[in-house]
This record gives structure tokens, sequence and C-alpha cells, in this order.
């Protein structure tokens, strides 16, 4: 029965993040770069293309930490550490960030304000890619 319910589980976050690959994400596309969501400028692993992605993100001293709802193991995720770093445009500012690594929910979610930090928690955020921020501007 458990391992039923943990493929169903799986089943429906797979679905979810088709969903938010066709549909959400190029809605979010039209306000991220501003207050809440950051887009994050990638190269794919194997096509070498490059990509935009609009992430839920936020920088904190010299580093930008994104969570990650459906783990490590997204095409952006591992793009951005195969790649070891990305850009990031966020709230009206470009910033270059390098050294990607994950890291657990008690070292990221503490960046996160309140609200935010509650909604992501009772989500299941287990998971941020956390990089150092070599520039910005």
């Amino acid at each position: 029965m458990e391992a039923v319910q943990k493929t169903q589980s799986r089943e429906r976050k797979e679905w979810l993040r088709r969903f938010n690959r066709k549909v959400t994400n190029p809605l979010m596309m039209t306000f991220a770069g501003k207050r809440l969501y950051t887009v994050v400028a990638h190269v794919g692993r194997h096509s070498k293309k490059p990509y935009q992605t609009p992430l839920l993100g936020r920088p904190s001293g010299t580093h930008f930490y994104f969570p990650l709802p459906y783990g490590a193991d997204t095409d952006w995720c591992l793009n951005v550490l195969a790649a070891g770093g990305c850009t990031s445009r966020w709230n009206g500012r470009t910033y270059t960030l390098a050294a990607p690594r994950i890291v657990d929910q008690a070292a990221g979610e503490p960046v996160y304000p309140g609200l935010l930090r509650w909604m992501l928690h009772a989500s299941g955020v287990q998971q941020y890619l956390v990089t150092d921020i070599c520039a910005s501007g």
C-alpha cells in the first residue's frame, strides 16, 4: 500500500512539473525578474542551448538561494550544476552566480521571509540550490 502511495505521489509531482513547464512558466515570465521571482539564464548541458527559467529565488549576503520543490533532478538545476553557474535577474539587477551546490531545508529556508518560508515548508521543500554571487549590476 505504501509503495502505491509513493508511486502516485511521484506521478502527481511529475504531472505538476510538466504542467508548470508548459503553462505556468511562460505566464510567469511576464513578471519574473522583479520582486518575488527571478529569471535564471542557464545553458543546456547536452544541447548547449540557452534557456531562461522563472524561479522563486532570492539573494542573501554573498549567496543566492533557490528552493527545489521537485528536488535537484530538474533540468534547470542539473544545467546550472553542470555549467558551474548561471545568471539571475531579480529586482531589476542581474547577478552572475557560481559554485552551485545543494543544501538542505535548514540551510535554505531561513533566507525567506515569514509567510513565504511557511509556504515552502508546508509544501515539503527539502532542498535548495545555493550559489555564490560573483557580481551584480
